[in-house]
């Protein structure tokens, strides 16, 4: 712990936010990045600490954060992006409060984040992907190119069925549901990515504070993060569902409508997410498999 104190104090001083006085390490809540409390003789502010290859992605969250912001979601403002050594740092805004995990029960709460959801989605993006440049810079043509790979790679020769997760039959119908995907028009917007109660601060009045846009990205809106919402267990029979949707502006009949759409993007990613594994990350071919036989699953049953 002593090297770490060192290390923080190094970035206080560099991101001028004071002589260090103490730093708490936040367990359970960093799944990507180690996050600390830190405090100052000036301060109280959260770190969050990757190695130098994240240092984009900490950008785009600023970026993310700074924007909403301007749309009037409450969230926590990013104080200092930097790099030292071989690491990227950012250190963010300290909210007094509880993580939304912590919150019973959730449905005003859902309401809330309905509300919320809808402001973000109405940032305009430029092009779809995960990166910042996708986001402010990006092209259409980069959703059209994601598409028509994911069609063309499902074939009889195709990895998916060398490794049994698809026959014949489940690849050809994914093939019609992926080419219905593409001649349907979309409005792509800023999307969370993972717009979930664990991101999610609720200060004393009980006004709810949207964290970590590390997984936020230009894509389809309002389906992208509902279909995250939905396949982190939030169930769209459920009460909190139905709160995050009046939230956000829209009734049951609207969410039918798109249902099948969302389902359908929900695909699509899985099925590219397992041929990114395939080809570059060994080590997530069976949670990539795994989620991708769930959601075919969900889908045969569902059209019974």
């Amino acid at each position: 712990m002593s090297d770490m104190f060192e290390l923080a104090s190094a970035l206080t001083d560099q991101a001028g936010l004071g002589k260090l006085q103490s730093i708490t390490p936040v367990i359970g809540q960093g799944q990507v990045n180690q996050v600390f409390i830190v405090e100052t003789d000036q301060s109280k502010v959260v770190l969050r600490l990757n190695d130098i290859t994240e240092y984009d992605r900490f950008i785009k969250e600023q970026w993310c954060a700074d924007i909403t912001a301007s749309e009037g979601v409450p969230g926590a403002s990013v104080l200092k992006v930097g790099r030292h050594d071989n690491h990227a740092y950012t250190f963010v805004e300290y909210i007094e409060g509880s993580n939304g995990k912590s919150i019973q029960p959730t449905t005003q709460l859902w309401g809330k984040l309905g509300a919320q959801l809808r402001l973000i989605h109405n940032v305009e993006t430029d092009g779809f992907g995960e990166q910042l440049s996708d986001i402010t810079n990006g092209r259409q043509q980069q959703w059209n190119d994601y598409l028509a790979y994911n069609i063309s790679s499902l074939t009889d020769t195709d990895k998916l069925v060398e490794i049994g997760v698809l026959d014949t039959g489940s690849s050809k119908s994914l093939k019609t549901v992926f080419e219905k995907l593409a001649s349907t028009e979309f409005v792509f917007g800023l999307n969370h990515g993972d717009y979930s109660l664990a991101n999610v601060i609720v200060d004393k009045g009980s006004q709810p504070h949207i964290i970590d846009w590390g997984s936020a990205q230009a894509h389809v809106v309002p389906h992208h993060d509902l279909g995250v919402i939905l396949d982190e267990g939030l169930h769209e029979r459920s009460e909190e569902f139905a709160a995050l949707l009046s939230g956000y502006g829209m009734n049951r009949d609207q969410f039918n409508v798109i249902r099948s759409d969302i389902r359908a993007l929900q695909l699509l990613e899985a099925v590219d997410k397992l041929r990114w594994a395939l080809d570059k990350s060994p080590d997530r071919i069976d949670h990539h498999k795994n989620k991708l036989a769930e959601l075919l699953r969900v889908r045969e049953v569902s059209d019974m």
